[in-house]
């Protein structure tokens, strides 16, 4: 499930969820938890971010040259080595639930 993220598939772009809110709705409904894990850290998040926000940059003359492209490339590349050291849920882009009926 999103959690910090862009809008999307609007109009109907309603909820977004903490683990919390997750373990709540799923155990209301009669399932048990077995997992939920951020999918990401504070780096992947930033990274994906700044990447979308560059991304608003490239139009011609730059689309014609893959600055942009390699970029963007690179700063999720740092950010995925940057979250390997530093795994800060909070700021986490999305969740996985594994859950099971009771």
């Amino acid at each position: 499930m999103p959690f910090i993220w862009h809008l999307h598939e609007e109009p109907r772009d309603f909820y977004r969820f903490s683990k919390y809110g997750l373990k709540y709705l799923f155990e209301k409904v009669g399932f048990e938890i077995i997992e939920i894990k951020a999918l990401s850290g504070f780096w992947v998040t930033f990274g994906q971010f700044f990447v979308y926000n560059i991304y608003r940059f490239n139009r011609w003359p730059l689309k014609f040259i893959p600055i942009i492209p390699a970029l963007g490339l690179a700063i999720q590349g740092i950010s995925y080595l940057l979250d390997k050291f530093d795994k800060t849920e909070q700021w986490t882009w999305m969740y996985m639930v594994v859950a099971r009926k009771k």
